[in-house]
């Protein structure tokens, strides 16, 4: 398993993966359809898989803002809007040091 998680902290989630899931994130670059995604699955583990299965790992990915889509951009802008309201900004580090 591979552990996914957003250094930025956009996403507060952490996903774990197996290596076939991994291998389908390293090809959802934009440019490719869910089928598109199958058929390199496929492809390279000689291994059928139902376009459904490739839809849910792009959903999951999705409702956890591990894509750069709209969905994302909107809960980015909506984190930058509340930290630029603020009349004093918390300390980043506080607390996290020994």
């Amino acid at each position: 398993m591979y552990l996914l998680r957003d250094p930025e902290g956009i996403s507060e989630r952490s996903l774990a993966v197996s290596r076939d899931v991994l291998f389908i994130l390293s090809l959802m670059d934009g440019t490719r359809s869910v089928e598109a995604l199958r058929e390199e699955y496929e492809r390279a583990f000689a291994n059928r898989i139902p376009v459904e299965q490739i839809q849910s790992i792009v959903e999951g990915m999705d409702n956890n803002l591990f894509l750069q889509n709209e969905r994302f951009q909107t809960h980015f802008s909506g984190l930058v809007e509340s930290y630029t309201a603020l009349p004093c900004r918390p300390s980043f580090h506080a607390g996290k040091s020994l």
